[in-house]
């Protein structure tokens, strides 16, 4: 070897090659150093059984980054289970606790001794509910009165036309019917066929003054109703009718039915008992010419599917006339019942006189009082059920809705007579 060292000690490579460079150093050394005899033996070279594969360094440097990241990420997988583990066994404590509180209050409920004692002292003068409940709007209506406007001292029109409501021979004949002059306006507001042609005939004979109404019909007209079709602009009715959003084709939109009746108005809100309104309302509707106000309609037309169609519209429009003026109207609002009326027509007449700013004459009231029907009012002595039990439930949860608004707003309740079919 002539004491070179071998280029296979020289090549960087990962076999093992420390003993076989090792050996050739020693032999190298040995040959040069003068005290010791060269050995002449051959050097025998040990063949490798396997030589491990080359790795480049940035290879092996990747491996390791990779293994020590996995190992990072065994450890934080590790440590999110275990605080997984610890706020579950948290969350499950805190409503282990609030099951316990809420047990213990039920339970100490229904017992005497854990009730805490309540006191009634009764509020100061100052802040008594009963003067703030009256404070409201819609309360203050309930014992108001119409505010004639300035001018509105109720005169007659003494040159206008003129209707004699009794001509039998006596002192009432005397009495006659006209236009008034600047008049406030008042509305009379009801469904169909629920009494207000006859309460306008009650007016009229206790006033002196005509009624008016958004609608024309010429048969009332020909019959001393002579207000039929009078704008209540012109200022010359005492009360003006209107239907509302009631008459046929029915709708139930919220807008067109606060806009067909003006909340702004001193109002009579007339009520019938809604089983009756219906009849008659179907009534009317079947019937043509000038005695349609009073006839009556075969039983036979009331056992088809669109009479029952017509009672749960009416039903609902029924309702929903009442409940309108009761929580819209802003002025005051005098709510009469048709039962009460025709119960007792004179008194009842009074209190409504009393609400329009109206003197009475008692004259006119005695002459009333010996014409009490009128000309158009249906006299029927028939009894005649024609409702279906879902029809008088519907009837009966419709007035109990009502009735709970009448009462919250300081109203009579709607009479139940004894005549009432559900």
């Amino acid at each position: 070897m002539n004491g070179k060292i071998p280029a296979v000690c020289r090549i960087s490579t990962n076999f093992n090659r420390g003993a076989v460079c090792s050996r050739l150093r020693s032999s190298s050394s040995s040959s040069s150093s003068g005290g010791l005899a060269y050995s002449r033996r051959p050097l025998t070279w040990q063949p490798l059984l396997m030589a491990p594969q080359y790795t480049p360094p940035c290879q092996a440097e990747g491996r390791r980054r990779e293994a020590g990241e996995g190992a990072a990420m065994v450890l934080v997988l590790r440590r999110c289970r275990v605080k997984s583990k610890v706020v579950m066994m948290m969350l499950m404590t805190v409503m282990m606790m609030m099951m316990t509180v809420v047990m213990m209050i039920i339970c100490c409920s229904r017992l005497p001794s854990c009730r805490l004692p309540v006191r009634f002292d009764p509020p100061p003068a100052d802040t008594c509910l009963a003067s703030k409940a009256l404070s409201h709007p819609l309360l203050q209506r309930t014992n108001g009165r119409v505010q004639r406007l300035p001018g509105d001292v109720l005169e007659v029109d003494l040159e206008g036309s003129s209707w004699q409501p009794w001509r039998e021979p006596g002192n009432c004949s005397n009495y006659l019917t006209r236009f008034g002059r600047r008049l406030s306006p008042v509305l009379l507001v009801s469904l169909p066929c629920s009494g207000n042609t006859w309460l306008r005939y009650l007016l009229e004979g206790a006033t002196g003054l005509f009624t008016g109404s958004r609608y024309f019909d010429d048969h009332l007209q020909h019959g001393g109703f002579l207000g039929e079709g009078v704008t209540m602009d012109k200022g010359t009715t005492l009360l003006h009718k209107t239907h509302g959003a009631t008459l046929e084709p029915f709708t139930h939109d919220l807008v067109t039915r606060y806009l067909e009746v003006d909340p702004n108005l001193p109002t009579v809100l007339l009520i019938r008992d809604p089983a009756r309104a219906v009849l008659s309302y179907y009534k009317l509707s079947k019937l043509i010419g000038g005695d349609r106000h009073r006839a009556e309609i075969p039983e036979s037309m009331f056992r088809g599917e669109e009479f029952r169609d017509f009672v749960a519209d009416v039903t609902l429009l029924w309702e929903e006339l009442a409940t309108d003026r009761l929580l819209w109207t802003t002025k005051p609002l005098y709510v009469l019942y048709y039962e009460d009326l025709t119960a007792n027509p004179i008194h009842h007449l009074r209190l409504l006189l009393d609400f329009l700013s109206v003197p009475t004459d008692e004259g006119r009231l005695v002459c009333l009082a010996a014409h009490l029907d009128g000309s158009f009012r249906r006299n029927s002595s028939r009894t005649f059920d024609p409702f279906t039990q879902e029809e008088k439930l519907r009837f009966a949860q419709a007035v109990r809705r009502v009735n709970n608004l009448l009462e919250l707003l300081g109203y009579p309740l709607i009479p139940a007579h004894a005549d009432r079919p559900w």
